[in-house]
């Protein structure tokens, strides 16, 4: 597997492998614990830094923690603390952590991940989404700045450090999500869920008019199914959000709509690590004739399809609750981009 790394870390076109950079910055380590003396690598320097031992440690801590992660789909960051080791001890480290880096991330960069990250002083653990790329810029950025650290140092004890030592380019992070991505979706089938624990099944199943198309029971059904086609799409089958089954107990009973949201809430948060990149095939029926159109889509278009399509349907919902009686959750079936009314 390889990646146009030069364009996050370098600013070179250059295609290596995922790992390049990570190994580059543990050779830089490895020249500099082969040439320090042994007096500077513990010593605290006159501003009260901590030792360059502490600093080294804790970048070999941050590498290894990422090149560790393999097929999970969370990261943890957490600082081990504890006695520093020798510079041999290092070095040694150095060695298992660059093997380790052969054979990494042996998925895609753009994978969805769940970061936990430890927030100094409060000891409180922070959750976020990223991707294994954005996470691979965020610990070679964490690494160069404890160089610069480690720099200033060494010139404190009156040595240098190796040529080109925490001189990699770097270029600005992109920002964690405090949520999966798929999180809208979640909430706007949870909306659905807490409504539909107060709605009568007389008014969950009444058609207004004959000329108005479906009954409530019948509009949840027809999101839910769209939900579910969604969750079930992979690489190896053609999404069709046509296949739907009319008819079923969800359009006539709300304890089972309830029930099959609980389950689809449940599958979101499992699909949520997936990556969003990821390519689908996707075939709609664009006549009465049968006729179809097959082309090919990603998750992330398919997501903001379904979330726009069950904000349409929740729109129609809560007017059917309307006419009914029914008091109606603030902007539910609200568009993102509609206005809020004072």
């Amino acid at each position: 597997m390889t990646i146009a790394i030069g364009d996050r870390l370098s600013g070179a076109d250059v295609r290596v492998a995922p790992s390049h950079g990570l190994d580059r910055l543990l050779s830089e380590f490895d020249s500099l614990l082969r040439l320090m003396p042994p007096e500077a690598y513990y010593a605290v320097n006159e501003s009260g830094q901590a030792p360059i031992a502490r600093h080294v440690d804790h970048c070999l801590d941050l590498i290894e923690t990422l090149l560790s992660v393999g097929a999970a789909q969370v990261i943890a960051y957490q600082a081990r603390g504890g006695v520093v080791g020798d510079p041999a001890a290092s070095l040694r480290r150095i060695r298992e952590l660059q093997h380790l880096g052969l054979s990494w991330p042996g998925r895609s960069l753009d994978g969805i991940i769940c970061v936990e990250q430890t927030i100094w002083p409060l000891g409180l653990a922070e959750r976020g989404w990223s991707t294994l790329g954005d996470e691979l810029s965020f610990v070679v950025h964490h690494v160069v700045d404890s160089q610069k650290m480690i720099e200033r140092s060494m010139n404190c004890f009156g040595f240098d450090v190796p040529k080109g030592f925490g001189s990699m380019q770097l270029h600005p992070l992109r920002a964690r999500s405090s949520v999966p991505p798929a999180w809208e979706l979640w909430r706007l089938l949870d909306e659905l869920d807490s409504l539909l624990t107060e709605v009568e099944s007389d008014v969950y199943c009444a058609r207004f008019a004959t000329e108005v198309s479906g009954s409530i029971g019948e509009h949840v059904r027809h999101c839910l199914d769209h939900v579910s086609a969604l969750l079930a799409a992979d690489s190896s089958t053609t999404l069709s959000y046509d296949r739907r089954q009319r008819g079923t107990t969800v359009e006539t009973d709300p304890a089972e709509a309830v029930r099959q949201i609980l389950r689809l809430k449940r599958g979101i948060e499992a699909w949520s690590t997936r990556s969003l990149d990821e390519t689908i095939r996707v075939t709609s029926m664009i006549s009465p004739s049968g006729a179809a159109v097959t082309g090919w889509s990603t998750l992330a278009r398919e997501l903001a399809f379904v979330v726009s399509h069950t904000i349409h349907h929740q729109a129609i919902i809560g007017v059917l609750l309307a006419i009914h009686g029914h008091a109606v959750p603030d902007r539910f079936g609200h568009s993102p981009s509609t206005p809020r009314r004072n």
